[in-house]
């Protein structure tokens, strides 16, 4: 069939500007499939001088591990990462009951800039009756490692890896928790058990709350401790939790209260934290109003009905020649 030149300039012109659409419609379908990949479960290894190790093996030759040795206290472990044999990083951890299998390794693109960042979940501790777990999350902006990086750390109580890293859109929300005992949101009931959670954004190595999302409370009830038990190993706890019906939206953190507070210029002399004992900490600030005495205030440091993190947890020691050992 042949074609003038007119008829040609009209059918290359309409195939040009449909071009634009399909980018656009393909750059738009790729942007809605943000993933959070879970890495294979730990697999039990040997590594020279410690006694007991799990790990897991990555692309790029990465290998990431969770130990325990004899010379350390029973609560104590390390975790390590290692690139094509050499160790890039080890830092001290918590153990619980000398586990070093209950880790988690994930890979997902947190903010939507088209790189991947490498999460590391690790399980801290599970109170003693109905079992809280707490849990330390491990985020490097480089999921190749292919060098020295600082992650960001941050702790949870209760976690998975779909229901803490929650896909949306072209990027992962972050949702954390707490147990909180705290008054009835309604002021219906006695206080009582609380299960918060927030979200936030990563960026930039940073969390970010997501403001106009607000604060959700679901209380612990007997239906709610029935469905926690069932759904103990679902990827998608805790955010399956507070999908209930049941929770409530928080018109306030319950961590600051009603609002209703003074407000005081001045300037913060000194922040100083200060461990009291290997299982307590506190955190001193020193406030100069503008008007008035310097005041002194004194917090307990974020409990947790377990061992408490050594001041030493976040010191990162980075290997850039040594061979793995």
């Amino acid at each position: 069939m042949l074609f003038s030149i007119s008829q040609f300039a009209q059918h290359l012109k309409i195939c040009l500007l449909s071009l634009p659409l399909t980018v656009a419609l393909g750059a738009r379908a790729a942007s809605q499939s943000a993933k959070v990949i879970r890495a294979d479960s730990p697999q039990p290894a040997t590594i020279p001088g410690v006694d007991l190790a799990h790990c897991i093996r990555r692309p790029g030759r990465l290998r990431i591990c969770k130990t325990a040795s004899a010379v350390d206290a029973h609560d104590r472990g390390s975790l390590i990462i290692e690139k094509a044999g050499k160790r890039m990083a080890s830092w001290p951890i918590w153990l619980f009951a000398g586990q070093t299998s209950d880790f988690e390794v994930l890979q997902a693109d947190l903010d939507g800039d088209g790189r991947s960042e490498l999460i590391l979940a690790n399980h801290d501790s599970s109170s003693m009756g109905i079992g809280l777990e707490f849990w330390t999350i491990y985020i490097f902006p480089d999921s190749e490692f292919r060098g020295p990086q600082a992650p960001l750390i941050f702790g949870v109580e209760e976690y998975g890896a779909l229901g803490t890293f929650v896909p949306e859109g072209d990027h992962v929300l972050i949702l954390t928790t707490k147990w909180l005992g705290m008054e009835d949101p309604q002021g219906k009931r006695d206080e009582g058990l609380y299960l918060v959670g927030q979200w936030w954004r990563y960026k930039s190595g940073e969390l970010l709350p997501v403001v106009e999302r607000p604060l959700m409370a679901r209380r612990f009830l007997f239906s709610f401790a029935i469905e926690r038990d069932r759904t103990e190993s679902n990827p998608r706890r805790p955010y399956l939790w507070l999908r209930s019906r049941k929770t409530e939206l928080l018109k306030e953190s319950p961590l600051i209260g009603d609002g209703k507070k003074e407000e005081k210029r001045g300037v913060l002399q000194s922040v100083d934290a200060t461990p009291l004992t290997d299982d307590e900490a506190t955190v001193e600030i020193v406030f100069k109003p503008e008007s008035g005495q310097p005041v002194t205030l004194r917090y307990p440091a974020d409990y947790r009905p377990a061992p408490r993190r050594s001041s030493n947890q976040r010191v990162i020691k980075w290997c850039e020649t040594c061979s793995a050992s």
